[in-house]
């Protein structure tokens, strides 16, 4: 799907009802969403990102940058020659606090070449043994509707850590780190159909946090009761430290794509 495609998909979407919906009803635990990728190059470099899982009605997909899997840099579309074959994702067997890394074959789709007309975003179709405790967000709660009201926060889950070797058992219990921001003004937000920015005034954002997601929240009084509401906000793909901004892929956008590529693999 080409830029021209989303522009109207997007177009369409701006003139839907305006309502708050809360699918995701918990904040303590929004960590439990995000997922650590790891890897090293041929070379010896460290391969580090994050990501998060989406069911379907069909299918289990595990989503990040599109950067990640295929080891081309979005910046300049250039192809990191020594990128590693295998990628490993980090998950939690149930019932325990133990974590393992399960191997991800990217041999095929690392020699692929990035589209500068796809967003920054890949949909790694996975399977994962009962074993295993699986947090994933149901597609169908990604986006319905826009909303009006301005949210209170902006958090992102990933692992912005440093170099670590992931055989050692201290990475292995390592948590997702969690970045706040405000919510970019209203302009700001409805200027691309694809993406928005959003500031921080930390180092809490950096390496890592590629394929974060992002949830949007609302924290309201009433009767002396604080009243919270979540919505998925996007993916984390890309950052400037130097303007302190990051760039995120609209909901609406990931949850049409997604749409897109189930239907086109199964």
């Amino acid at each position: 799907m080409r830029i021209g495609q989303l522009l109207i998909f997007w177009l369409a979407l701006s003139f839907l009802p305006l309502a708050v919906l809360g699918q995701i009803t918990e904040t303590s635990s929004l960590d439990k969403y995000a997922y650590l990728i790891y890897g090293k190059t041929r070379s010896g470099c460290v391969v580090q990102a994050s990501g998060f899982l989406v069911k379907t009605d069909r299918s289990l997909y595990l989503v990040t940058a599109c950067h990640v899997i295929n080891g081309w840099r979005f910046e300049s579309f250039e192809k990191e020659d020594s990128y590693p074959d295998t990628l490993f994702l980090r998950v939690n067997l149930k019932n325990t606090d133990s974590c393992t890394f399960i191997p991800i074959d990217i041999s095929k789709i690392k020699n692929v070449k990035s589209d500068p007309d796809w967003p920054d975003v890949y949909f790694y179709k996975i399977s994962l043994d009962p074993k295993f405790r699986i947090c994933a967000l149901d597609a169908n709660s990604l986006y319905n509707e826009a909303f009006s009201d301005i949210p209170s926060e902006v958090a992102i889950y990933g692992f912005h850590v440093g170099d670590v070797d992931f055989e050692r058992s201290e990475f292995l219990q390592l948590k997702p780190q969690k970045a706040t921001t405000h919510f970019p003004d209203k302009d700001t937000y409805a200027c691309s159909p694809i993406v928005y920015e959003i500031g921080y005034s930390d180092n809490s954002l950096g390496p890592g946090n590629s394929g974060s997601p992002v949830f949007f929240i609302w924290r309201t009084r009433v009767n002396g009761r604080t009243s919270t509401k979540v919505r998925f906000g996007g993916l984390l793909f890309a950052g400037n430290p130097l303007k302190h901004s990051a760039s995120v892929i609209r909901p609406e956008v990931i949850k049409y794509l997604l749409h897109s590529v189930d239907k086109a693999r199964n």
